[in-house]
Order: structure tokens, then C-alpha cells, then sequence
């Protein structure tokens, strides 16, 4: 039968038997050798990933505990009453011999479920008592967030005595209880 056959026929049916038994092998044996390959690619992958999460997870610990002292945990503070950081300054500034020279009422700004309180301290002393105060009141006190500290010198003429004057804004953020806001 194949000696009837032309070269060109012979060598075109060689060609698609070859074509026919080389689809054959993929699909009996080598298919299985290729998705095992990916498969052993990705469990590799995934195994150095796994191998490397204790440092991943110790890199974002070091940076959540370097956001949350930047922040300053601010929402995890106590929330101070008015009348409580009052008594705090007035008798920090007794004790340090720092004159508190204006304790304005707070302003409030109402956002969702949060009221952001601003207060305004003006006192008046040495440049380390007042940072002290400062202190006090953000670290040791924990009374909210220092926005802003502006210190301006003043010259009495008659006297000619110096007097540093420093105008403290502390932020506090209070929970509410109100949902409607």
C-alpha cells in the first residue's frame, strides 16, 4: 500500500503521524510533568514567602509602633474634663512658679463619632519651665496632643526686665456617645 505512495505523500503522512504521536505523549506523560513544575514553582514561592513572615511581620510591628508614637496614640489617652486639666496646669504652674496667665473655655469640632477638643493655655516663665510644663502635660499627664506652641519675648520698658510668654494649643479627642452627628 505505502509503495503506491509518492514521496510527497509518504513524507506528509510521516509528518501527521509524527504530529498525532507527539500530541499523544503530551497528553499521557508530559502535561502531568508540566503542571507539576508550575505547582512545585508556586509551593516554592509560597514556602520563602512563609519563610520570610516573621521578618515581615516584626518590620510592620517596628512601623505600627512608630506611627502609633508619632500619633502619639492619641485616641487611647484619657479624656480630661475641663475643669481636670485646669486643676493640672494651675497646679503644675504653683509648683513650678509659672504664672498661667489665660485658660480660655475649649473649642469643640464635632466629626462623626469623635469630638475633637482644642485648649488654649497662655502662661508665662523660664524657657525650661514651660517645656516642662509641656511635657508634663503630653508625656507624663497624657492630656492630649500638643498643636502648637508659639513662645514670644516680651521687654517690660520701666523695669527693663525680660518675660517669655508661651501660648500652648492642646488637642484632646473625646468618644461620644451621640450617633446622629
Amino acid at each position: 500500500m505505502f509503495r503506491n505512495w509518492s514521496y510527497k505523500q509518504k513524507n506528509t503522512s510521516l509528518l501527521f503521524g509524527i504530529i498525532c504521536f507527539s500530541i499523544l505523549i503530551y497528553f499521557l506523560a508530559i502535561q502531568k510533568t508540566v503542571r507539576l513544575y508550575k505547582d512545585h514553582k508556586f509551593l516554592n514561592e509560597q514556602t520563602n514567602y512563609a519563610k520570610a513572615a516573621p521578618i515581615k511581620i516584626k518590620q510592620y510591628e517596628e512601623t505600627l509602633a512608630s506611627l502609633e508614637s508619632k500619633a502619639g496614640n492619641i485616641l487611647n489617652m484619657p479624656e480630661l474634663e475641663q475643669y481636670e486639666l485646669l486643676d493640672l496646669v494651675s497646679s503644675f504652674c504653683k509648683n513650678k512658679g509659672i504664672l498661667l496667665k489665660e485658660f480660655p473655655l475649649a473649642t469643640i469640632h464635632k466629626r462623626g463619632g469623635y469630638n475633637l477638643e482644642s485648649s488654649k493655655i497662655i502662661v508665662e516663665g523660664s524657657y525650661t519651665q514651660i517645656v516642662e510644663l509641656v511635657y508634663e502635660l503630653e508625656r507624663k499627664i497624657r492630656a492630649g496632643k500638643i498643636a502648637s506652641l508659639h513662645f514670644t519675648k516680651k521687654i517690660d520698658r520701666k523695669s527693663r526686665l525680660h518675660y517669655l510668654n508661651a501660648v500652648i494649643h492642646l488637642q484632646q479627642v473625646k468618644t461620644t456617645n451621640d450617633e446622629s452627628l
